[in-house]
């Protein structure tokens, strides 16, 4: 996979972390929208003020960076997908490839449900 299509994945897994904030982002970069921010409760903005770019975050390679995306699929997004045939082959999907130890397959896996959930809601 080329860098600029994992940047481009690794931003929209951060999006899809805390949606709200990155819609808020450029504001916030630019010191023009920080109102009502509380750092020590966002963990995405902690680390989004550290590294401010997506060419250093590590969702492609990097577990501990991925399994609370897994954490959030799995046990965040159901309430209104549940009965959905897509939602349950897309999160079986990850189960498998969390199952198997393959991060590669996991990160594809979860863009396409982040893709596919984007779409949906």
């Amino acid at each position: 996979m080329k860098k600029s299509e994992l940047n481009k994945n690794n931003k929209l897994i951060a999006e899809f972390m805390d949606s709200d904030f990155a819609k808020r982002l450029p504001k916030i970069w630019d010191g023009t929208d920080t109102e009502g921010i509380d750092v020590s409760k966002c963990a995405a903005l902690k680390i989004f003020m550290y590294l401010k770019d997506y060419e250093r975050m590590r969702y492609d390679n990097s577990w501990d960076w991925l399994m609370p995306v897994v954490h959030k699929i799995l046990f965040g997004t159901n309430s209104n997908n549940a009965n959905s045939g897509k939602w349950a082959d897309l999160t079986n999907n990850i189960q498998f490839a969390l199952g198997n130890c393959e991060i590669t397959n996991l990160f594809d896996t979860i863009v396409e449900f982040i893709n596919w959930y984007n779409k949906n809601n």
